[in-house]
Formats: structure tokens, sequence, C-alpha cells
């Protein structure tokens, strides 16, 4: 496992997994001291597999197993016991430089063979053992004889294991290649195998092919590494997508820049293909390096454009979204002369102008949209389309005002006339959406966008129904849609892991709220499904946001605990701001519940100092507004009403309360705990009446919406609330208590709320005598 490569070891990060749920044992040779292969395994293991997994370091041989070994390989035939002795001493007990020393013996006629044993001839008086085992392998190596040592040298150049037909070809003027190759392997060099119907050749260890390569004048593995290339691009000129990185190697170490760019650029476009991100970008990176200055800096240079634009989009597949919002924003301004305002103030009235100057123009649609696309406008609009969701992530706020700048800049184009024009103008429909301006607007721009049979482009069609799912999350229209099988196939086929994720996690968050708690799960597995096989951070993160929201409205408050510092620390490391954001309002959220108050604090602190940029996306701002609260009324509870204190915080928690309400009138997934919040604030301050009205209002709310975690909780709050013998309200909506208690059993029990049952048997058994909004 040592000379692995990158994407074998991401390869295996993913099946090693498969060993937590299935009998499954994976045992890995590899040696120390290799930092990027070896010991990196070694510290993934240790730090994701604590317990499950066990290092054997493996000792050199003792002397008298040194010794045993000798036995074995000569089959018992008796060595002069210096000679013997000499060996074990010099390969201090490292068996293959034992099994190197016998062959060379093999070699020079030292030990023969005669009726099928080995003998030990009179040369043995005048051996000469090497003191090291390269110096072993290099004598070996030597005393091959010309041709074919140029053979094995040729071979070594292609790597350590190699191709019958690309060494025929290389090496043409070599005779008798087969008995050459015969004989290596009889001497145990090398060894056959079989790949794809052709004959495969590997050096029997690493380092032979290593040493033999090293032992070569420089000139000559140049020119070997030329004729090695061109060799492949002829014998495997039908399927050569399968060697683009092994030709940009050769072509690289034949210092051909052309070519090496050529190949390099190549190999990432064939790893993109197969989700393999940071191979794809490495690729891509190393090719831009080759550039000279001169064309790095030519704008008429298609070539390097598109380079440019391959890696801006590989840092936004593998997660690094400042990055790419770096990249592609410089793109903009070099190449098509598109720049945003420089500062945050022009950033922000630019972008605000641009939002209002959409709402018209969706409105007064035939008025627009007549100029002629320029040349290359499905480029701007890709690298736009990335734009937006790297920023979504980055930085709400610049978000929505750049989107929208971008979104006006398009709306002078017949956008009808293109699918990537379209795509963009759809995306906009997110800032009405999601960012809370104006769900009508978000839906005319949905509409004019379906009128143009953009399901004909699965890419287009699948981006459709993602901005649709938004929208339709914050209409509350949380079914699973019952084409999602499809949506996610296309998603995939398309190569939209961005979107794919994304459309996901809306599903998951759409079953939380309907109280399925196995399709959640579903969505949470198809998301880790998509984060281990692309090795996604954005979908890895997506995913946790998604778990820890779900175990949230579920009442898995240990569950988040247990895991919720871990989650942190890697949120941590993408430096993904909105997620980390969301996570740390729920870690304080369950830390409220189970009274941990100095670790909800410290949450609650560092979230405060993220809050600014995401404040104006409702699914942000109402978060974290409950989080405020539910502390708030935590350190308030055991106040006495007369307190100074007291009234002037619960002035305060009034005032956020109802900051939250207006609010979560753009985000109906947090409404009905919204108003469950203000009843709390109210019955605080003894004002029955306005909390009653408030809990009318949550099962309203989640009857409506059929929002049903929320509206069990609303059931049992309005039974409690009724119960209180102190309370003159013993109705609501004509119901007593017991009406509302058995309805919130009742759907306790259906959705198997834990949490909420044990309260729910703690109230029915009397140990909680007043009541007291669930929060």
């Amino acid at each position: 496992m040592h000379w692995s490569d990158a994407s074998s070891i991401a390869m295996f990060e993913s099946l090693y997994k498969l060993s937590l749920n299935h009998p499954v044992m994976f045992i890995n040779v590899l040696r120390p001291g290799y930092k990027e292969t070896g010991d990196y395994i070694l510290k993934y293991l240790v730090d994701n597999f604590p317990g499950d997994h066990t290092t054997i370091h493996v000792n050199p041989l003792e002397e008298t197993e040194s010794g045993n070994l000798i036995n074995n390989l000569l089959r018992e035939t008796p060595l002069p016991v210096e000679i013997q002795t000499m060996i074990i001493r010099k390969s201090e007990g490292n068996p293959f430089f034992i099994e190197e020393i016998l062959r060379s013996f093999l070699d020079e006629g030292i030990i023969g063979v005669k009726a099928g044993h080995f003998i030990v001839t009179e040369k043995i008086n005048d051996v000469n053992i090497p003191e090291t085992i390269n110096e072993a392998i290099l004598s070996r190596v030597d005393k091959l004889d010309e041709k074919t040592r140029e053979l094995l040298n040729t071979a070594s150049v292609m790597g350590r294991n190699f191709y019958y037909k690309v060494l025929e070809e290389a090496t043409d003027t070599i005779e008798e290649l087969d008995e050459r190759l015969a004989y290596l392997t009889e001497v145990q060099l090398i060894t056959e195998t079989k790949k794809k119907e052709d004959i495969e050749y590997l050096f029997k260890h690493a380092l032979a092919q290593q040493l033999t390569y090293d032992a070569m004048m420089q000139q000559s593995r140049k020119d070997t590494h030329l004729k090695i290339a061109r060799s492949i691009e002829k014998v495997f000129a039908a399927n050569i997508n399968e060697f683009y990185g092994t030709l940009a190697y050769h072509y690289s170490q034949a210092k051909n820049n052309e070519k090496t760019l050529q190949y390099m650029i190549l190999a990432g476009d064939e790893s993109a293909k197969s989700g393999a991100s940071s191979e794809t970008l490495n690729y891509y990176r190393e090719a831009y390096d080759l550039l000279p200055y001169s064309r790095k800096n030519n704008r008429t240079d298609s070539e390097v454009r598109d380079l440019e634009i391959k890696i801006a989009l590989g840092y936004h597949a593998i997660g690094k979204n400042f990055e790419a919002v770096v990249g592609i924003e410089s793109l903009m301004s070099k190449y098509f002369g598109f720049k945003f305002p420089k500062s945050d103030r022009g950033i922000k009235i630019k972008g605000t102008l641009s939002i209002l100057g959409l709402i018209f123009i969706i409105n007064n649609h035939w008025l627009f949209f007549k100029k002629k696309m320029f040349e290359d406008f499905d480029i701007f609009g890709k690298i736009a389309n990335h734009l937006g969701f790297a920023l979504l992530h980055l930085n709400p706020k610049q978000w929505a005002y750049k989107v929208a700048t971008i979104e006006i800049f398009v709306s002078q184009y017949d956008i009808c006339s293109s699918m990537t024009a379209l795509n963009v103008f759809c995306d906009g429909s997110s800032i009405y959406s999601l960012g809370g301006v104006s769900i009508n607007t978000s839906q005319k721009i949905l509409d004019f966008v379906q009128k143009f049979d953009i399901e004909k482009d699965p890419t287009s069609w699948v981006n459709f129904i993602l901005m649709k799912k938004v929208h339709d999350y914050y209409i509350a229209k949380w079914e699973l849609d019952k084409d999602f099988d499809q949506v996610y196939r296309t998603g995939l086929k398309t190569g939209g892991s961005w979107v794919t994720s994304s459309y996901v996690y809306y599903s998951g968050m759409g079953c939380i709220e309907l109280g399925k708690y196995t399709q959640f799960l579903e969505m949470a597995e198809k998301m880790k499904e998509l984060a281990d096989s692309f090795d996604y951070t954005y979908t890895r993160t997506l995913r946790l946001r998604l778990l820890i929201m779900g175990y949230a409205k579920f009442g898995m408050f240990n569950k988040i605990l247990t895991t919720v510092d871990n989650d942190i620390a890697f949120v941590r490391s993408t430096g993904n701001e909105v997620m980390l954001l969301i996570i740390l309002l729920y870690k304080a959220q369950a830390c409220l519940k189970v009274g941990e108050m100095d670790a909800a604090e410290t949450a609650i602190n560092e979230s405060k100092k993220m809050i600014v940029n995401q404040k104006r996306v409702p699914i942000y701002i109402t978060q974290y507004l409950i989080t405020m609260i539910k502390f708030g009324v935590e350190t308030i509870k055991d106040f006495q009403p007369d307190d100074n204190n007291f009234r002037s915080r619960i002035k305060e928690l009034q005032k956020l309360s109802k900051k939250l309400i207006t609010k979560a009138k753009k985000n109906i997934a947090t409404l009905s705990e919204a108003y469950q919040l203000n009843a709390r604030i109210l019955l605080m301050q003894g004002k029955n009446g306005r909390a009653i009205k408030n809990l009318s209002h949550c099962i309203t709310i989640g009857e409506k919406y059929h929002s049903l975690p929320d509206l069990s909780r609303a059931y049992f709050e309005t039974g409690k609330f009724l119960s209180d013998p102190s309370n003159k309200y013993k109705e609501l909506n004509g119901h007593p208590a017991g009406y509302y208690l058995e309805k919130a059993k009742t759907m306790f029990e259906e959705m198997e709320l834990q949490w909420d049952l044990e309260e729910y048997q703690k109230f029915n058994s009397g140990q909680v005598t007043t009541p007291s909004i669930r929060f």
C-alpha cells in the first residue's frame, strides 16, 4: 500500500467503511516512512476506526530464523558455516536481501542444480557478498548480457508493471525478446501475468525496478520515456483514453511540454468523468503550471481560458468555495469584462437594485430578453451558475446580491435561445424563495423558464427540478417527488454532484417536516453514497447538516451530542461557515435540552460572529433566533416575576419572539415552533389569554402544512395548558385537554418520538404538574 496512488487510497477509504457493518476484513501490507501513502493510511485508520483495526509491526528475522530461511530456500543444502554466518550478518534479518543473495549465487554458478537438487560449487570459496540490498540487486542486473540489460532498463522506465506489446514496440532493435523475458522470469527479476487479454509483466520487487531505473544515464532515461510514450500511442490507439495519465507522465519525463500539456488536460477530463475530483484538479493545475507566462496573460488564448475554467470548477467540485469564487470572478473579468463593484457597499447597492429590477422584469418579461447572445455566452453562463452555488455556502448575503446582478445582465439577452441562459435565469428563483424576498416572484421565474421545453435537456431539467424543490420547501410542499429516482439518476449521469446533493438534501428536509423518519434516513444514506463515491466535501457537510436537523426534529438530542464535536471539527476544516453556523446552533439547542448551559453558551457565542453574513436568509436567521430565545428562556426560568432582571430580559425575549414570527412566515418549517416559543414567553408573563391564541396558531399551522412533529408537540402543550387547575381556560376550539393529550400521544407513538413519549409519561404520572411549553 505504500506504493498506492492518490485515487487508490481514496477508493480504499470508502471501502474500509464496509467493515463497520459487514463481515469484511482488509489486510494491508505497507512500509512505514512513506508520508503520503503508508503513514497516511495508518493515521486514517487510527482516526476513523479506533478499536476496529490492528497494526502488526513485522520485525527483522532473528539469526535462527534467517538460518532456517536459507535452509528452506536451498532445500536443506548446507552452505559453509562462515558463508551462512556472513549472509545472516549482512542481511540483518531482511528476508528479501537473503533471497537476492542466494539468487545471485544461482546466477553466477556458485550454486548449481543437479538431478533436481542444489549443489554448492567450488566458486563458493571466492564469493563476494554485497553489503546492501541495493548492491545485491544491481550486481545481478550488471551481470546480464548487454541486450538483456537494455531490455530490463526499458522495462524499468515503463514502471513496475509493463505490457508486452508496448515493450515489443519500444525495443524493436532487441532480438530474441521472448527468450530474454523468459530468462528474466526464470531468475525472478520479473513475473508474468495477464490483463485484459494482454500479457503484462511485473518486476518481482519494486526496489528492483527503481534501482534499475536510477542506474540509467539521464539522457538515456529521457530518450526511453519518449520512445515508450510513442509506443503506447501506437499500441493502444483504440483505447488510448485509459493511458492519458501514463502518457502525461512519460512525456513530462521526456521534457516534451507540448505533449505533456495535452495529455495532462485529457487525463483531467477523463478523471472528471469518473468523479475523481481531487485527481482531476491536480491534473489541471499541473497542466497550468506548464504554460508560459505569455500564454497565461493572453486573453485570446481559448485553450488557457478553458483550462482556467476547469481549475476554478475543480475547486468547487471538491468543496473549496473560496478558491472557486476567486477563480470564477477573475475569469468573468478577464474574458468577459463582467465585474462586480469592488466595495461591499457597492455590491449591496447594485445587488439590491438588481433584486428589485428582476421583480419588474419577470412581471413585464415581454419587454426584455431581446438582445442577441454574445459569442461564448454558454461559457459565461456555466461559470456564473457555479459562482452562485459556491457563494451560497460561502457568503449568502453576497450570493443574493451578486446572483441578482448577473440575472439583470443576462435579462438583456434572448435567453430562450440558450439552455445555459435559461439555467442562469432559473437559478435566480432561489433568491426569492431561499432568500425570502418574494415567493410569488420565485414561482413566476420557474413558470417562465418551464415554457421553453427545459425537460429536453437533462442537465437543465435537473437544475430546474432542484430550484422547484427549493421553492416548494418554502411553501411547505414537502412530499417526496414521484420521479425522485429519475431525477437522482439523471443528476448523476449529467455529472451534477452539487445539484444532485442539494436535491436529495431538500427532499430529506421535507421528510423531516412530515415526520417520516425512515425516508429521512434514506435520504441521508443516499447523500453518504454520493459523498463516498465522489469524495465530495460539500455533500459530506450537507449530509451532516441534514442529520443534525433531523435528529433535533425527532428529539434525538443525545445522538446529536455524541457526534457533533467531530462534525464541527470536520466542517470547520472545510471553511464552510454556513454549515458550521447551523451545526453550532443545533448543538446549542441539544446542550440546553440536557442541561449543559456552558457548552450551549460557547456555541451561541461563536454563532453570533457568523450570523452577520447569513441573517438575510430566513432558514439561517430563524434558527438563530430560536436558539437565542431558548437560551434566554432557560436562563430566566427560575427568576421571580417581580425581579427587575426578569422584566428587562422578558421584554428582550418578547422582541426576539416577534421578530422570529415575522421571519418564520418566510420559512414555514419554523413557524409553528415560533408561536410555541411566543406562547411560552407569554405564560411566563401570566398572559394566558394571548398564550392560548398562540397555541391555537401552532395547531392551525401544523394541520394546514402537515408539519407533523411540530403539530404533535403543539397538541401536547395545549393539553398540558388546559389541564392546569389554576388556569380558567378548559377548552380550545371546543375540545378539552384530554382530546389534545390523546392526539399528541398517538402521534408520538406513530413517529416514534421517544423523548416526547418520556415527557408525556412524566406528565401523565404527575411528575410534571405545571404547564411548560416544550422547546
